[in-house]
């Protein structure tokens, strides 16, 4: 209870004593104590910052009997801005900075009423000096207020940040110089350190975009593949991700290429196959960070007396003196741990297909139709298939299709199935044979003639034939007599009732899902350095 409330309390006993004793004595004027707001503020987390970003929540509260309109409240760190960026988060619209000052438009808040706003970002200047740092004051004012309103001093330190490794890459071609099959591109990266203390162990981590491979194979890296036979000639599949350790000191503000400037050589060369998507801008990843042990030993470990990269890197920063190299990474592309780059890739073309089996029933019967998708490529693609019922006929839940009603709720009995893989779809090259499943029909009167599958190709290299895109679901005669349309083009359009039904090749497939998903993976860690963060982690994992 604050000292204003109390005094209220006292003012209010006095004030009854006041109205009682008008039972006994002579009556008077009583006169109630005006409502007010009374506002104030406290933190959620101190601000020991370091160049981390860090999100600072403010509780306001209003421990008065009346509520306060068109509150603000405003954090003016002019004091600590040599030592300290100020920010607001992306997602707060009612907070605006001005210079140093950040001013948050609150509004209204109810007699005894507590929030929390999160209105300002904090974080250490570049090699900052630890210690003490001032104040960002803070001040909560509302329209009710006649004087400067309530100011609440927010103590700012500035703690080391360690290693603070920044990564570096440079986009692969442009939209006028495009990356096709066949081609083999240099990647073009730096790490810098942007803390206050020098790195010892460096790993540095690769995924390439699209299907493709690394041309060298250093002993001390780990190269992740995902097929265990050779690719056909003039295809590539992977390896597409590497991670590779280096013992390297590297200082604060000091930068090492991945590359030569002198020869414009690259440690890291990709070659892509007849296999790679396009047209497109696709997107591959360098990650750079502290390599903890389990990592240093497992390159060690493989490592054979062959080609090094920590050897390859050693060469190449002795070769390039610290200010060619600070120069140099200038012109690169600065994203923190983790830097995003693009490659443009030439058009190239999938060819999906669908065939069918035709089948025998009679009303009442459920019936399995086998049907099989595949991509005769050249490119890897992605595809989806849509199934609609022959007439007479309801389609029942089958693998990989479904059916759903106008709420979008699944359908038991449908007449239309949306059908698909949650993964790329390889070209028949790479191995994979595509999908081979089976629909099961039931036949509640004489079937029509107007089934059909169809896939849809949603990639970015385009169709080279759509005749081979739709297949026709066919009835023929049955034991008993029963018949259905017959068409003399069992399978529909561009069918081959020799296709093998195989079976999905889950390891190979997954095995190309998964360099999708770890493209993900790392899209999420792209945030992970530049996030708004309370609780702040550090290069080696643990929080502070």
């Amino acid at each position: 209870m604050t000292p204003k409330s109390v005094l209220r309390r006292i003012g209010a006993g006095v004030a009854a004593l006041a109205v009682a004793g008008t039972l006994t004595g002579v009556a008077g004027p009583a006169q109630a104590a005006e409502a007010k707001p009374n506002l104030s503020l406290s933190f959620q987390n101190d601000a020991n910052l370091n160049n981390t970003p860090t999100t600072i929540g403010t509780y306001v509260y209003n421990y008065g009997d009346a509520p306060a309109t068109g509150v603000t409240v405003t954090f003016d760190a002019s004091a600590v801005a040599s030592k300290v960026n100020v920010s607001v988060p992306d997602w707060n619209d009612d907070c605006k900075l001005s210079g140093t000052t950040v001013v948050c438009q609150y509004g209204s808040l109810a007699a005894g009423a507590v929030d929390t706003i999160y209105g300002v970002v904090l974080a250490s200047k570049l090699r900052a000096t630890p210690g003490d740092a001032g104040s960002v004051l803070v001040t909560i004012k509302s329209t009710e207020d006649t004087g400067p309103g309530n100011t609440v001093p927010l103590p700012v330190t500035i703690v080391a940040s360690g290693p603070d490794l920044v990564a570096l890459a440079e986009d692969i071609g442009s939209k006028d110089d495009r990356v096709g099959p066949g081609d083999t591109v240099p990647l073009v990266g730096a790490v810098h350190n942007e803390g206050d203390t020098a790195t010892t162990d460096i790993f540095v981590s690769w995924q390439l975009p699209g299907e493709g491979a690394f041309v060298e194979r250093y002993d001390d890296c780990v190269y992740t593949d995902y097929r265990d036979h050779p690719d056909p000639p003039g295809y590539v599949y992977g390896p597409s991700f590497v991670t590779c350790v280096a013992p390297l000191v590297l200082q604060p503000d000091e930068t090492v290429l991945l590359f030569d400037p002198a020869t414009d050589k690259s440690l890291f060369n990709a070659t892509f196959g007849k296999n790679l998507a396009g047209p497109e801008a696709a997107r591959g990843f360098l990650e750079v960070g502290l390599a903890d042990q389990e990592l240093i030993a497992k390159t060690r470990q493989q490592a054979k007396g062959g080609p090094s990269f920590a050897a390859k890197l050693k060469e190449v920063t002795t070769r390039t003196s610290s200010a060619k190299r600070a120069a140099v990474a200038e012109e690169l592309d600065w994203s923190d741990n983790l830097s995003e780059f693009q490659m443009w890739t030439k058009p190239n073309t999938v060819d999906f297909a669908v065939t069918t089996e035709p089948v025998t029933g009679s009303v009442g019967d459920i019936v399995e139709i086998p049907y099989t998708v595949v991509n005769n490529g050249p490119s890897d693609g992605a595809a989806g298939w849509e199934v609609i019922a022959p007439s007479g006929t309801l389609l029942l839940r089958s693998e990989w299709c479904y059916g759903r009603d106008a709420s979008g709720d699944l359908l038991d009995e449908s007449t239309t199935q949306l059908c698909g893989i949650e993964s790329a779809f390889p070209a028949t090259a790479s191995g994979f044979s595509g999908i081979s499943s089976k629909l099961r029909i039931k036949i509640t009167s004489t079937p029509g003639s107007n089934g059909t599958i169809t896939v849809n190709s949603y990639g970015p290299s385009p169709e080279s034939k759509p005749e081979n895109n739709v297949a026709k679901i066919v009835f023929g005669t049955s034991g008993n007599g029963d018949t259905g349309d017959d068409d003399s083009d069992e399978g529909g359009a561009g069918a081959d009732s020799g296709l093998p039904i195989t079976g999905v090749q889950a390891g190979l497939i997954g095995g190309i899902g998964g360099a999708v998903l770890i493209a993900g993976a790392t899209l999420f860690l792209l945030a992970r350095r530049r996030r708004l963060v309370l609780v702040v982690p550090t290069e080696d994992g643990s929080g502070r």
